[in-house]
């Protein structure tokens, strides 16, 4: 924050409506508050409007959009001192709710021989909103991360856990969300994958088809069952699917 003292600097950030049973980000107002930093004071404020959001217990948290410079060490810093109850908040009930969530985890499935089931500790570190022009890729940490896409909000974990909200609007129904995101090993090796998600579809399904390759020093080839052997290279061959009852449909695929 003394980097702040030379000047002034105004800043946007999102308001996120957190369903505080299941962590699930229901709702995001981009922009909703600003933030001015100048000499020794830090002003801060905002107002947004959420409707027809399902029946349950919410919080309202403020969020950056982008997880470098100085907006996330102010967004932290105002979350310390709890000043979001001065932000003007309306909410209206309703279990109407009518845009899309769905959740899942890019690294655990239930195929054999699923990157999430090599032993290898692997974890997601980026990510990059495909679907959106001029978008840079974001680092992914253990407390989430959350992406704008073209067509809804992502929240992504380095566990690989996330929820996707799509905005709801009829302009995005049949549209394809497309994120790309890079997982690592403990070894440091990574993998380049994406996550596809159809929206507005008649069935949710999940598919996964990952081919990552490594150059260290040695060789472990993953199927319903493990073998290892001593190369100058390391393969992994997943195929997974899932099926739900949603009206979406993601699926991933990687290669490295």
């Amino acid at each position: 924050l003394l980097l702040l003292l030379g000047g002034t600097n105004t800043f946007q950030a999102d308001l996120a409506v957190v369903n505080t049973v299941t962590g699930e980000v229901v709702a995001l107002a981009s922009n909703a508050v600003t933030i001015t930093a100048g000499g020794v004071s830090l002003d801060y404020s905002g107002s947004a409007s959420f409707s027809d959001l399902p029946e349950g217990n919410y919080t309202v948290v403020i969020s950056s959009p982008t997880n470098t410079g100085l907006l996330p060490t102010l967004v932290n810093f105002l979350a310390n001192l709890s000043v979001a109850t001065a932000v003007d908040v309306a909410v209206t009930d309703s279990v109407g709710y009518e845009s899309a969530i769905i959740s899942g985890n890019v690294l655990q499935t239930d195929a054999g021989g699923d990157v999430g089931d090599t032993g290898t500790d692997i974890t997601v570190t980026s990510i990059i909103a495909t679907s959106v022009p001029g978008a840079t890729a974001e680092p992914v940490s253990s407390g989430g991360t959350i992406v704008e896409g073209a067509y809804g909000t992502l929240v992504i974990y380095a566990d690989g856990s996330y929820t996707y909200h799509a905005t709801g609007d009829a302009d995005s129904v049949g549209q394809t969300e497309v994120f790309t995101y890079t997982i690592t090993d403990a070894d440091g090796d990574t993998a380049t994958t994406t996550l596809t998600i159809n929206i507005g579809l008649a069935d949710d399904t999940d598919s996964d088809a990952d081919s990552d390759s490594d150059s260290d020093s040695d060789s472990d080839s993953d199927s319903d069952s493990d073998s290892d052997s001593d190369s100058d290279s390391d393969s992994d061959s997943d195929s997974d699917s899932d099926s739900d009852s949603d009206s979406d449909s993601d699926s991933d695929s990687d290669s490295d």
